[in-house]
């Protein structure tokens, strides 16, 4: 059985989802591992920072350690944009539908001044 994971990205980050799900599928090593798909912004806010952009993993790979795809989710970004800054995920409760949300932050420290 696979996992299903909404990825909530936080503003500062100024991440594009329609542009996270596409260099997503367009990576071989990510798409083997799961596929990514846009989701709808939720009106309401289940943590804090609120998010701009969310995005969703779906099917990843049963058996997957929750760290490596942390570890593939960093990677990934990190070769996507310069200068991208360090960030922490956070798992931050399961959704209704089975999903497990995933909020994406600048690790303290490693803001931008």
């Amino acid at each position: 059985m696979s996992n299903n994971y909404q990825l909530a990205f936080a503003p500062d980050l100024q991440m594009d989802a329609a542009e996270f799900v596409a260099q997503w599928n367009a990576t071989p090593e990510c798409r083997q591992v799961a596929e990514a798909q846009m989701v709808a912004t939720p009106k309401t806010t289940f943590f804090e920072p609120v998010t701009s952009a969310t995005a969703a993993l779906a099917g990843v790979l049963a058996g997957l350690a929750t760290h490596a795809l942390y570890d593939l989710i960093k990677d990934f970004l990190k070769k996507r944009k310069k200068d991208f800054p360090d960030i922490e995920i956070k798992e931050i409760q399961q959704l209704p539908d089975g999903k497990r949300l995933l909020v994406i932050t600048i690790k303290e420290g490693a803001k931008s001044k």
